[in-house]
């Protein structure tokens, strides 16, 4: 069954990216650039980042 299966197109079921806005103050959104910037990675990777660890 492996040989059949197409590995690259397999995907989790309910696991889509799901896109959502949040409204923030000014300052906080600066000081959380500041702490993207430091790893060199984006306010959204960041954001994303954070959640995951907190899934655990």
């Amino acid at each position: 069954m492996s040989d059949a299966t197409a590995w690259s197109r397999a995907r989790r079921p309910n696991d889509q990216p799901m896109r959502v806005n949040v409204d923030s103050l000014l300052r906080v959104v600066e000081a959380l650039d500041r702490k993207a910037r430091h790893p060199g990675v984006t306010r959204q990777s960041l954001i994303k980042l954070w959640i995951a660890e907190r899934q655990q």
